[in-house]
């Protein structure tokens, strides 16, 4: 946002969110995440619920990963 002035409405982090939820491809830096940790109004929590599943699936997947790479060892 500093660099090129782009502004992002509540909606369209959403679906940034959303669609990265679908397609791990989507790399989205934690930077952009951070704002909506506290989230206070509703349309902001609903991101945050997003970023919070895409964290949890996540953790699963790396412990699943850790425990094929500790077995393996």
């Amino acid at each position: 946002m500093r660099s090129y002035g782009a502004l992002l409405s509540l909606k369209e982090f959403f679906d940034l969110f959303w669609r990265r939820n679908a397609d791990l491809k989507v790399k989205i830096p934690k930077g952009m995440e951070a704002p909506f940790m506290n989230a206070s109004d509703d349309e902001s929590a609903k991101v945050k619920s997003l970023i919070d599943t895409f964290t949890a699936e996540q953790a699963t997947k790396f412990e699943q990963e850790l425990f094929k790479q500790r077995k393996r060892l």
